[in-house]
């Protein structure tokens, strides 16, 4: 059974066209805005695009999410049995 959480994906639009994958997921909106806006910003050696944000539900295992920690399962380290003199 996988686990689905919340995450914000960044979509991109080039040239009007919805680009075809999410370029990333972010798990703070403020992350994913911040991005949207740098890409949307008018800068001296580029032309901007448009990029906003779309909640969506991802396994983080299957896709990575950024500000996402995923632990692992440790294993129980094995018990030394004492030797009696």
């Amino acid at each position: 059974m996988s686990t689905k959480i919340l995450a914000f994906a960044l979509i991109v639009l080039l040239d009007g066209d919805i680009y075809e994958k999410p370029s990333n997921y972010y798990l703070q909106l403020q992350e994913c805005r911040y991005n949207a806006q740098e890409l949307s910003r008018d800068q001296k050696y580029y032309k901007p695009i448009k990029a906003y944000c779309k909640p969506m539900m991802v396994d983080p295992k299957e896709k990575t999410v950024i500000g996402h920690i995923i632990n692992d399962p440790v294993e129980k380290p094995e018990e030394k049995e004492e030797e009696e003199e």
